[in-house]
């Protein structure tokens, strides 16, 4: 019914896209906060893993760790094969059981989530960032703003092939197995894979909310309405519109 008396219809992605019948809808991705991301704290501290420590090599995550999510069977092929790293996971976890799972491993440390402003020195720490997500209804449904943020940072990203991570192309790096996923990190922690941010750094500026709303709400008709919010009645449907919500 939400779909039969919506004016325009968002769509997180081409999966997305592809599963909607409507005469108005269109691909809007989540988009990141890249001047934020920008911002520099020299005194930027959580002890005791920021600042980081001589030698220290992480590998990081941000965003919602949740049991319908994660990979087990990947993470744990991961933890066990990278023995030297440590597997930061910043945010939220929806289940006791999946704490005890990634916890205990040694190398492994779940850590709170942060705020928005510190989130650019968190992710510059990571060596390698990672999205290791199963592939199923809900990963492929969604649109990751952790990839974008990543990006935004100059991070090397490594993903499963979910999400539409691959319309980013040579910005991320996609793995189809665990052991392809191991040697991707591997290959960029060597330098063997030399990866250049400036192509992730330059999605993420023209990513940013700043840059995509005008366009968006061209494409909607809302320049007077955003000027004036309390007029708005343009009835509009979409997972993760910009002015609601969005999910790392």
């Amino acid at each position: 019914r939400t779909l039969r008396i919506s004016d325009s219809v968002l769509c997180v992605n081409q999966h997305v896209y592809d599963l909607i019948e409507h005469p108005n809808k269109r691909i809007f991705r989540n988009c990141t906060m890249f001047e934020t991301m920008q911002r520099r704290q020299p005194d930027f501290k959580i002890a005791p893993w920021y600042p980081k420590g001589l030698g220290a090599t992480y590998i990081g995550f941000i965003g919602s760790i949740a049991e319908d999510r994660i990979d087990k069977s990947l993470v744990d092929f991961l933890f066990r094969r990278l023995p030297h790293c440590t597997f930061l996971f910043f945010g939220y976890i929806d289940s006791p059981s999946l704490l005890q799972y990634l916890t205990s491993y040694p190398n492994v440390r779940v850590l709170d989530p942060v705020r928005n402003e510190d989130l650019g020195e968190v992710i510059r720490g990571f060596d390698v960032a990672i999205v290791p997500h199963c592939d199923n209804a809900g990963t492929r449904s969604n649109d990751l703003l952790k990839v974008l943020d990543y990006f935004a940072c100059g991070v090397p990203v490594v993903s499963t092939p979910v999400s539409d991570v691959q319309a980013y192309g040579a910005a991320v790096r996609v793995a189809n197995n665990p052991p392809d996923f191991a040697s991707r990190i591997e290959e960029l922690l060597t330098g063997t894979d030399r990866y250049d941010s400036s192509l992730a750094i330059s999605i993420a500026r023209e990513r940013s909310w700043e840059r995509q709303v005008p366009e968006l709400s061209n494409w909607l008709g809302l320049q007077q309405h955003l000027k004036q919010p309390r007029c708005l009645n343009h009835k509009l449907s979409g997972a993760n519109p910009p002015y609601f919500k969005c999910h790392r």
